[in-house]
């Protein structure tokens, strides 16, 4: 990366570029430098052995091994399990979610590094797919590392073995849905996000404060998700409902999700080092007045499968 420009803007090419705290200058286009690229290693793409330069991705039927090892002991997560107090889930333990798993208003939740979290593909509850929602007023702290990164996926995946499930299998399981108090741009201040109860007052997102923070998502992977609730209506990977400002969300990845990887639906928070993969409807999607920034976004999608790299509304 070239040295940090000074002043509000500096000029590329003739081309006022924006210079602030977030935007990293560099001399190359696209989502990374041909060097030290920063999806290597800890993604689902580089574990299923999809980045391998002598790998077609057409004919791609799997890797030969992973490195990421299960935890022996399991626990069931419930709505009963998430309220309004603090968890914390470790990485000595595998959790699986069970239906709508929902923490509520004043809850925080952290997960430490290399913490798996699998939905269950059958729900015990009347729900129609294992979900993680962090309500409003909410907080999630995921921060894994690249060594150690956070695992969301299907409880049909064994990470110890890449052929139980296909690289680019989608709608296993539901996803992880973060909702906040950021203003959106609808004929309502608020909205209940789609596939979840209108009814139920935890479901809705927006408000007036646009520095809102939901906690924060870093070295994330969530895999193989995007159950259908309804003909036509799944679950995205990753759902911001009017998510503020005050969010972190630092390298992310998306794989193989039936619907959208990532939507935002309004809010102000910014996304920084994305990789979408293999998504049967868009990669990145965003409407009800989405206004925060972007940078660094890798996106591969099958050549029979997928609509747009980039939908923007």
């Amino acid at each position: 990366p070239a040295p940090a420009p000074t002043g509000p803007a500096y000029s590329v090419s003739g081309t006022q570029v924006p210079m602030d705290d977030f935007y990293t200058p560099v001399r190359f286009k696209g989502a990374f430098c041909s060097e030290g690229a920063w999806i290597a290693d800890w993604t689902a793409l580089a574990q299923y052995g999809v980045l391998a330069s002598d790998v077609a991705y057409a004919d791609f039927e799997g890797a030969d091994g992973c490195d990421v090892a299960t935890p022996e002991i399991t626990k069931v997560v419930t709505d009963a399990d998430l309220g309004t107090d603090s968890y914390t889930w470790s990485a000595d333990t595998t959790y699986i979610l069970d239906g709508f798993v929902y923490l509520e208003d004043g809850g925080s939740l952290t997960i430490e590094p290399g913490t798996v979290i699998k939905g269950a593909a059958i729900p015990s509850t009347d729900d129609l797919a294992s979900t993680l929602i962090i309500a409003r007023g909410a907080t999630i702290n995921a921060c894994g590392t690249k060594d150690e990164p956070i695992i969301f996926t299907s409880a049909f995946d064994d990470l110890n073995d890449p052929e139980d499930v296909a690289f680019d299998e989608r709608g296993l399981w539901g996803g992880l849905i973060i909702l906040g108090n950021a203003t959106i741009t609808d004929e309502a201040d608020e909205e209940a996000v789609e596939g979840l109860d209108a009814n139920d007052p935890r479901s809705f997102y927006g408000g007036n404060d646009d520095s809102d923070s939901s906690g924060s998502l870093c070295y994330v992977s969530i895999r193989h998700g995007g159950a259908e609730l309804a003909p036509g209506n799944e679950i995205n990977g990753l759902t911001l409902g009017g998510v503020g400002s005050g969010t972190t969300l630092r390298v992310i990845e998306v794989l193989a999700n039936s619907d959208d990887g990532i939507e935002f639906f309004g809010g102000t928070a910014d996304l920084k080092y994305a990789t979408i993969a293999f998504c049967g409807d868009d990669a990145l999607d965003w409407d009800t007045g989405w206004r925060g920034r972007v940078q660094f976004i890798n996106v591969l999608q099958s050549a029979d499968n997928g609509d747009n790299a980039a939908e923007m509304d």
